[in-house]
This record gives C-alpha cells, structure tokens and sequence, in this order.
C-alpha cells in the first residue's frame, strides 16, 4: 500500500468585488451584502446592460502597473494574505519543497486590450496564462513545480486537485493553488453576446436568469500534516478528495440531467473517507443561467441519493462576488471557509421565488445561515463540458490508500502542416496538408478551430497507431488532458476584429472558442471521452504538464485509458505574442498526442513504448544551488537513469544544468537535443525531445530509465522519468 501524505489548509487569501481580504468577505456575507454592480471600468455602450463584480480597489493595482498582468497582481495579494494566515514564512523554507499552482480563464487578456488600445506595450508578453504563475512564483521566490490550470470555471479547482496529488505523493511540503482572474471588455462582451448575462446582480436558482461576471483571486496554502505539525501550524481543513468529468455534450451547455457532475461527484466519493450521507452542505456552481442551475443540482442528487440530497444545504455563493471564472472554485470554497470560521453557511442573495427545477433542495437563500457542518463539498463546472468537485471536512479523517497502478505510453503521434511523426522507429507517414475534413470526416465539425482540429487529427492517429482494436476500445471510460499555452489565436483574431466594430459586435459563434480549454470539449465530443480530464497550459513544457496530470490520477485508478493531447496554432497575433519572449514562431500548426493505459487492459504480449515513472520540476533551471537541492531530494528515484535527455532553448542554460547532471547523475549519458529544424513552437520542441527520449533505450540493462528535461521559455524546467520497454 501506497502510505500517502494527508492534506491539510493552514491559510488563505482573497480578493474579490465583495471584499479585499478574508475579514472583509466575510462581513459581506454577514450584512447579506452584494459587491455586484455597475461596470465602469470600460466602455459597455452597445450593450443592453453593464452590471458585473469587479474587484475591490483594482485601481491600486491596475493604475501604472505595467510590470504584470492584473490577475498577477491580484493574485500577490491574495498569496500574501495565505501566507500571513498561515503564518508561514517561505524563505525559512527549501524552496524547491514549495509549489505554486495557478487556475486562469482568461490568460493576460486586461494586458493584451490594454496594449491593443496603445497603454503599454507589454500585453503581448504577459498574455499567456503561465506568465501570470511564473511573475507570482517569483514574486515569492518558489523553485517548485509551477503548473497553470486553464480548464475555464474549473481552473482553481483542478489546480486545487493537483496541488493535493503533489503533497500526497511527497513532491512538495507545502503546496499554494488557487486561481486570479482579470475581467477584460472582451471577456464580458463574450458572455453578452451568448445571452448569459443578467441585468442586475445574479440571484442563482431564482426565476431571475443570468450569470453575473467577476474579477479576483483566492488562494490556499496546502501542507502535508507532517510538515504542518513540524511547525506547530494550524489545521484549518483537510482536503479529503477530488474529482472531475467531462460530459461529451455541448460547447457551453451542460448535460441536461447533470450526468457530468454526477460522475465528478461520485469520483470524488470514491477516494473520500467520508459517506455521502455525511455531508452537510454543498456550495455548488450555481450561475445563474437557465442550463446550469438545475442540471447541476439533479446531478448531484444522483451522485449522493434523493435522502441525503434531502439533508444537505445548498447555495451559490457567486451572488457576493459574481462568477471569477478561473478563480470560481477557490474563491467560493474560500467563501465557505471564511463563513464556517464564524459558524455561517454563505447564501445565495437576491431570491425572490425559486425556479420549478431548483424547489425540491434546501437552499440557503438571501440571509447566511447559523450552522457548523464538518464536511463539506464544492463543484464547479466550465464550457467545454468540465466538472470538477472537492470534498473537505473541519475534523480530520483517515484518507483511503491505494496501491499505484503503473502508467504505461502506448503510442504517440505529432502532427505538423506537413507531415506525420510516429514515435516507432520507420513508421513515418507524409501528407502534403493536413485537413481534418478530408482525413477524419466524421471528427469533422463546421466553426472548429484549426488547434482544435489538428488535436483531432493527432489524437486519432495516435489511436490507430497504437496497434489495438478500436472497435473494442471504451472510448467513454477514457480519460483526455489538453495542453495549449495561449489557446485559439485564430479565433481571439476573429474576436477582436468583431470588437473593432463595437463590443456588442462580439459573435456567439467565435467567443466559446476563445477559452483555452475549448479544444477539451472538442475531444470529449469528437471521441466521446467522459473520465476525469483537465486543461493545462505552459510556456513550453504543456505537453509534459498534462502528462504529469494524466499519470497521477491514472495512478491513483481513476482511469485505465487516457488521451493526453497539445496543439498550438500560427497566426499574426500568436506571432507577436512569442515574439514578446524572444522566440520566433513563424512554423504552422502543430499537435501531439499519446495514449496512456495502466498495465490491467493491456493486452497479453503488447509491448507499451515505455513506462512513465515519475516526474521532477524547478522553476528556474539557472539557480544552481537550487538545482543541486532538487536532484539531491530525488536520487533515489533517479538512479536507475541511464540517459538524460536535455531540451532547452536557452543555450546559456545549458553548462549550469549539465554540471548539476553531472555531479548528482555521473552514472548517465547526457544528450543534448536540438534537432536541425528550427524554429519549432513553443510545446514541439519538449514533445519532439520526448519522441526521441522515447527511441533511446539505455544501453546498460540495470540503467534501463531515461530522464528528459525540458526547459521552457521561461527557463522552468520539468522533467520525466520513463523507462524504455519496446526496443
């Protein structure tokens, strides 16, 4: 058995429209107070109305601030406030032992308009959403893993998931996720142009339709309750357990009967020490809007009984703050926390009557509620199908072990403007173009962007190069993680020039795609994936991040297939965002697959490319020091390494990186890749490394493991451990 570490919150922070910090929150919640109003921060005329949920005094960190993004902003302030709760000072702390792990919609877009409209001419650099976690995770000085979660709604809350999964498997002490967010007129007008907004403050559940857009961020600190206790912290809830779910539906609708939240929540259940009917109350998604409410709360009910449905409370707290949107899951569990310190549950305010598919639940509506719970749950859920849910509890609990299930690499597959490359050596098939409709028609759909397209492509090839019986595959149980660092810029250029001609110009048919997890959705409709999945972006090392993802909960048997996919596109506007970090990137579309499975479905006699072992992360790959504390915390596993494999487009990094590998691996043959065919796209050149990790088997059979390292735009460095089976 596998004795994992437990999980526990020692702090947290927020900013939101209806508070700048936790004490003010929650004086919100106590006077039934919205912070929903009048938008003024931009132009809305056009536009039928302007109401939505800016963050407090954003004019203090928006006002000549031009060295970050305005989510990062946001996003400092509310880590500084976890920390302080926490009482945990970073610098008396390894911090290669300390994570920092990011939910964002948006990406940099306040930055982008603002450069677009001539205030700065930064926009282009702070626009992809990992530059938002590497200016934070500087800010404070952390050298751990450093992921960006960009699965829309549930973006804070996958990255919540995954911070839980890097304590329990020992790979940080201490572990800081959550989610910022920016509201930008583009955003807005997006949701206006899809009739999701609300003309006065949003009042969900309500026969008052309609969402009501915010802005913000909220942070958790997560330690592991050994490092907790070593230093006397407080332990202020324990993270039980998690899980997530695509419907394969719709673009922006749910499932109407809920069935993607219902297999998220009984996902969650399954790895939870805790019965259904021990939880007392849910803060559920809760928008507003006439699809979500009631398929959220019927989805719910069929994960935990009609009984226990009968005995939870129930509210949206989204009526305080509006919806943050990447930032949603943390700050309404933040929400709850700071409620449930003063033995309140927060409401849903502005209820007049309750709509006919919302009457039959206990739901806490215009006044906040006197009632301690001990567990407790949150779900949220995204376009693109995304359904997420957490489950905590105020006394702890003993979490349910589990022995890890190996993860194995079946096949692979990058797809290019020109051609097709296998993993397997000689099996390399050539097109003059790529095109979905002619090769795949029936993955084909009218409007579908070009990533989302080539990720099709890639992912089907991947599927017929794996050598199985397609026919036989369960294409529902399959898991599916996407990676992309700035999501469509064909669409967004297809947006803005919309906008040019007024924001309620803004089209319903290009604003869906504009959200980097979109391309999720996609897959999940296109292959009919419905397992747990989640959406990761980078500068860089994307592909291998979903990778990460998608190994960890396959080890934990949430899924014995998994699709992980990455796609970018070229465009004018994706240029001049690389080019704002040095990096030419002039080269067409590009997409990468692989299929994953655990060893119990493999077939008697397959031969899997490789099993993935584990992975390793530092945020700057140039701080030796650093670097040396990481390798030295992992020798164990990295000793049966016999080849490193280095990608990096920093060649300065290379002589610090290679000393380190050199002291702390003497027994490994370093391999610098650095193909001829230059320049590549930011994800390709990690994925091309990973292809040829994969066809350089390790000469010595006790040294039978690979280590590739790939470093990114931003000189983070991820690496993973695979051990070579088909030679």
């Amino acid at each position: 058995m596998n004795n994992k570490q437990q999980t526990f919150i020692t702090g947290y922070g927020v900013l939101c429209a209806a508070g700048e910090n936790r004490k003010a929150l929650l004086t919100s919640i106590k006077e039934n107070r919205t912070g929903i109003d009048r938008i003024n921060r931009f132009d809305t005329q056009g536009l039928t109305h302007n109401v939505g949920a800016l963050a407090i005094n954003y004019k203090h960190h928006s006002a000549e601030h031009f060295d970050m993004d305005l989510a990062s902003q946001y996003a400092i302030h509310a880590v500084t406030e976890a920390l302080e709760h926490a009482n945990l000072a970073l610098t008396e702390m390894d911090s290669t032992r300390v994570a920092f792990i990011l939910g964002n919609a948006n990406c940099g877009m306040f930055s982008l308009m603002e450069s677009l409209k001539g205030q700065h001419q930064l926009g282009f650099k702070f626009y992809p959403p990992h530059q938002i976690a590497t200016d934070v995770s500087r800010h404070f000085d952390i050298q751990g893993p450093v992921m960006t979660f960009t699965s829309a709604c549930t973006a804070s809350s996958s990255a919540i998931a995954f911070a839980k999964q890097l304590i329990e498997n020992d790979q940080a002490d201490v572990v800081i996720a959550g989610g910022a967010d920016a509201l930008s007129e583009l955003v807005y007008g997006g949701f206006q142009s899809v009739q999701s907004l609300s003309p006065e403050p949003c009042a969900p559940y309500s026969e008052k339709m309609g969402l009501s857009l915010g802005e913000g961020a909220g942070f958790l600190v997560f330690e592991s309750q050994t490092h907790a206790n070593k230093r006397n912290a407080t332990l202020r809830y324990q993270l039980l357990a998690t899980g997530s779910s695509l419907d394969a539906h719709h673009a922006t609708a749910p499932n109407p009967e809920g069935d993607g939240v219902r297999r998220a929540f009984t996902q969650t259940l399954s790895y939870a020490p805790v019965a259904a009917s021990d939880i007392e109350y849910i803060n559920s998604h809760g928008t507003g809007t006439p699809a979500n409410d009631g398929a959220e709360l019927k989805g719910i009910q069929s994960a935990i009984g009609e009984q226990a449905m009968r005995d939870v409370s129930v509210s949206s707290s989204k009526s305080y703050f509006g919806h943050t949107l990447g930032a949603a899951g943390a700050v309404e569990l933040i929400s709850t926390l700071v409620s449930q310190d003063e033995g309140l549950l927060p409401a849903t305010l502005g209820v007049d009557s309750i709509r006919s598919c919302c009457q039959a639940y206990q739901l806490v509506t215009n006044q906040a509620k006197p009632q301690v719970v001990d567990v407790f749950a949150v779900t949220n859920s995204a376009f693109g199908g995304h359904n997420t849910s957490m489950l905590l509890s105020k006394h702890q609990k003993t979490s349910i072990n589990t022995a890890p299930n190996p993860v194995y690499l079946l096949a692979a597959t990058s797809l290019s403007d020109t051609e097709v490359y296998n993993a397997r050596q000689n099996s390399t098939d050539h097109f003059a173009e790529f095109n979905l409709k002619q090769q795949f028609p029936a993955l084909f759909q009218r409007r579908t962007p070009c990533v989302a397209q080539f990720a099709l492509g890639a992912c089907q090839f991947t599927l017929q190069d794996s050598d199985l019986d397609l026919a036989q595959l369960p294409l529902p149980e399959f898991a599916a993680y996407y990676a992309n660092p700035i999501g469509s810029l064909e669409t967004l250029d297809k947006n803005l020039a919309s906008f040019q001609d007024g924001i309620a110009e803004l089209k319903s048919t290009h604003f869906p795609n504009t959200v980097v997890n979109a391309t999720l959705g996609q897959l999940a409709l296109g292959f009919g994936f419905k397992n747990s999945a989640t959406c990761v972006s980078d500068l860089g090392n994307d592909f291998l991040h979903a990778l990460w993802s998608a190994a960890l909960d396959m080890r934990e048997g949430r899924s014995r297939y998994a699709m992980v996919c990455s796609s970018q596109d070229d465009t004018a506007l994706s240029q001049q965002v690389w080019a704002a970090h040095q990096f030419q990137a002039d080269i067409g579309h590009f997409s990468s697959a692989t299929l994953l499975a655990t060893s119990e479905v493999l077939p008697a006699g397959y031969q899997p490319l490789a099993e993935i072992i584990d992975f390793i992360q530092i945020n700057d790959a140039q701080e030796h020091q650093a670097l040396d504390r990481l390798l030295a915390s992992h020798a164990r596993k990295l000793s049966q390494v016999g080849n490193v494999v280095l990608s990096t487009y920093h060649d300065e990094a290379f002589a610090t990186i290679a000393a380190s590998l050199d002291s702390h691996l003497p027994q490994a043959q370093l391999i610098k890749y650095q193909p001829q065919t230059t320049p590549l796209h930011s994800t390709e050149l990690a994925v091309r490394a990973l292809m040829h990790a994969l066809n350089t088997p390790a000469g010595d059979t006790e040294l039978d493991q690979t280590l590739l390292l790939s470093v990114n735009l931003a000189g983070s460095m991820t690496g993973c451990i695979l051990r070579t089976v088909r030679k």
